[in-house]
């Protein structure tokens, strides 16, 4: 029994919630938009999605250019004593083509303090280096990395996609199952009432005398299995409710929905147009394309690896030398342009054909994959089209049967009354009322738990429920 005080906080704790989520009571739109708020894994989805974001900024800053700034001193003891210091600017960028070019200012000073002597001196040089033919224009490093990571960046953006999807379907699962459960634990009290009305109308007519002993016992014993039932439903509700709960990351007092929910099923299009749906959205497939085209990339550099060295390196130099500032003297004046170009040559080549043969067995397998895929998915979505179709007569049957079972009920307890039915008749019209409303209500949970499955597959789920990965 709980206090006045538990009473206000359970209260307050589902009014809270209710408010959270635009209703006093849950439905699955309410279920989702909560669980994109609190869910500890689509909470970490967006903070994995943010530092991918990252990865591919880090990868896109080598091409802002770099400055570096350094200063040193020195001091050379001895007969000759002097000191040195230096301080100097170097800029350098990355080209397109895989080049480089560098611009550097130097400023020394050095004082001999035996003579009294100054000596400055000052920098400058511009360079350029360029490869011609291995590690040059589309296979050079940096423009290879960036297309690595802008197709890492989309495999990724497809992989949390798919995990955002399968941690929704799996919210709207848990919800579903509740229901279920709330559904059949409502069905268990009803049917606890009747055989209670039953056991107490039977133990009456023994008192006069108008039912046997047997009749009694029986209608007592339907009772207790009647309460077994109810108490393991009870203990299923709860289970469902701490599975939900633990979803949304609330408490289990926070778990309430409407005691009916209207539940829609649809039609599914023709397997032809599902198809073609699934195959339009599946993030799996766009993921296969993405690793060949990374192989294919990739081969394209061994390949290039194979081939012979050609740098292209062209700078300017210049230095200035002074002497003694007091004298005004300048030592020497150098000017200096140097044009380069450097060729080499790796052998054996042995180690860079298998690099390349490997990536050419990668680039195959992964299209015997892809393919293999294909035809795996085609058979899931012909298996999921038939159990559709199979699941959707067995509920309208199911629905006919409850239907027919209610009444079978009404008859039976007015024969009853009358006497013109007799307890084991009853008993069982109860029994089989209680049977065909839950196996309704299984496949009609069951059938949208399907629903489920080809949101996922479609990407229905994020329509449905206006639902972006950001």
């Amino acid at each position: 029994m709980q206090n006045s005080n538990g009473q206000r906080i359970t209260t307050a704790a589902a009014l809270v919630f209710g408010l959270a989520c635009g209703l006093h009571a849950l439905d699955e739109q309410s279920v989702i938009e909560r669980g994109l708020a609190s869910n500890a894994g689509l909470r970490v989805l967006k903070i994995a999605n943010i530092s991918d974001s990252l990865s591919l900024e880090k990868t896109r800053a080598q091409w802002l250019p770099m400055v570096n700034l350094n200063s040193t001193t020195s001091l050379e003891p001895g007969k000759s004593a002097n000191v040195t210091t230096g301080a100097g600017v170097t800029a350098s960028a990355n080209v397109p083509g895989g080049g480089s070019l560098s611009a550097v200012v130097d400023q020394g000073v050095e004082y001999v303090f035996d003579g009294e002597t100054t000596t400055q001196s000052t920098a400058y040089s511009v360079s350029i280096s360029q490869p011609l033919v291995k590690g040059a224009w589309g296979a050079a490093p940096l423009p290879h990395s960036l297309r690595i990571a802008r197709l890492n960046r989309q495999q990724f953006t497809l992989e949390q996609k798919n995990q955002l999807a399968a941690t929704l379907s799996e919210g709207r699962r848990l919800f579903w199952s509740y229901y279920e459960r709330k559904k059949m634990f409502e069905i268990s009290v009803n049917a606890l009432h009747q055989t209670e009305r039953t056991m107490e109308k039977e133990r009456a007519r023994f008192a006069v005398g108008e039912a046997a002993m047997l009749d009694t016992l029986r209608a007592h014993l339907d009772y207790l299995k009647s309460r077994q039932s109810l108490i393991s439903d009870s203990a299923a509700v709860m289970s469902a409710t701490t599975s939900l709960a633990r979803w949304l990351a609330v408490q289990n007092d926070a778990i309430d929905v409407a005691g009916d929910i209207e539940i829609a099923v649809g039609d599914l299009p023709d397997a032809a147009s599902f198809l073609r749906q699934v195959e339009q959205y599946d993030p799996s497939l766009a993921v296969f394309e993405i690793a060949r085209k990374k192989l294919e990339l990739q081969l394209a550099v061994d390949r290039n690896n194979m081939l012979p060295s050609v740098n292209l390196r062209a700078g300017y130099y210049h230095t200035d030398f002074h002497g003694d500032p007091y004298t005004g003297t300048t030592a020497s004046l150098l000017d200096n342009s140097v044009v380069s170009l450097i060729f080499s040559y790796d052998l054996p080549l042995h180690q860079k054909r298998i690099d390349r043969d490997r990536t050419a067995l990668s680039l195959q397998q992964n299209d015997i994959n892809t393919t293999e895929y294909r035809t795996d998915l085609l058979n899931s979505v012909d298996d999921m089209i038939r159990s559709w179709n199979i699941e959707k007569q067995r509920l309208e049957v199911a629905r006919a049967s409850r239907d027919n079972a209610e009444k079978y009920l009404l008859v039976a307890e007015k024969g009853h009354e009358l006497g013109t039915v007799d307890q084991v008749e009853l008993l069982d019209a109860q029994n089989t009322a209680v049977a065909e409303a839950i196996y309704y209500v299984q496949k009609l949970i069951g059938l949208k738990k399907l629903e489920i499955v080809f949101d996922e597959m479609t990407g229905d789920i994020f329509k449905r429920f206006g639902v972006e990965l950001q």
